[in-house]
């Protein structure tokens, strides 16, 4: 079991599920999630740190960034696969079709077929640490 820090929040011996601890791994992770963070940072002159790094006061944009992240590059695989002649047929079959594949803001592969339109993300579970 992980231990994820959540700010301010404390619920002693709460549990909480999810798939990674992204207010402190996303900012750090590789591949195409550095890329996508890369570009945030300048075209929008900020910089995007675990939440932990943040002072207090200070704006944390990883939540904003990570589905950004996730949502376009998901976005992204599905139109390449759909191929040229998109239409909402096309979009469909890509994405029942995509198999395992590495998205922005993962850690692990997700998953996507017709049975697991969702991707199937990999959960963990964290307990509280005030």
């Amino acid at each position: 079991m992980h231990t994820v820090s959540m700010g301010h929040i404390v619920f002693e011996n709460a549990v909480a599920v999810g798939p990674y601890d992204p207010a402190n791994l996303f900012p750090e992770l590789g591949g195409v999630t550095a890329e996508c963070v890369a570009s945030q940072e300048k075209r929008l002159g900020v910089d995007i740190i675990p939440a932990d790094d943040v002072p207090d006061g200070d704006p944390s944009y990883w939540a904003s960034s990570s589905v950004a992240c996730n949502l376009v590059n998901l976005a992204v695989k599905i139109l390449d696969a759909a191929g040229p002649d998109l239409n909402w047929g096309t979009f469909t079959a890509a994405g029942h079709n995509l198999g395992s594949i590495d998205l922005a803001g993962a850690i692990d592969p997700y998953v996507f077929n017709k049975d697991n339109p969702n991707g199937s993300p990999k959960l963990y579970t964290y307990e509280f640490d005030a």
